[in-house]
């Protein structure tokens, strides 16, 4: 079983770009729907801690 997961997380002045490809040659839904979920906390902890650092710097 092989699960392919391509991320791109980039950023500009009108807002942080994301998009995710996931290649499940198998079609295991369980495992897609778990990548999902890590995928998205992962990206939320990452915008918490850019804005964090964000404010950060205004002070």
């Amino acid at each position: 079983m092989a699960v392919k997961l391509t991320v791109t997380l980039s950023s500009n002045n009108n807002g942080i770009n994301f998009n995710a490809e996931i290649d499940n040659e198998n079609k295991n839904e369980d495992i897609e729907e778990t990548l999902i979920q890590c995928l998205l906390a992962a990206c939320l902890g990452e915008l918490n801690r850019l804005k964090k650092e964000s404010h950060d710097g205004d002070s």
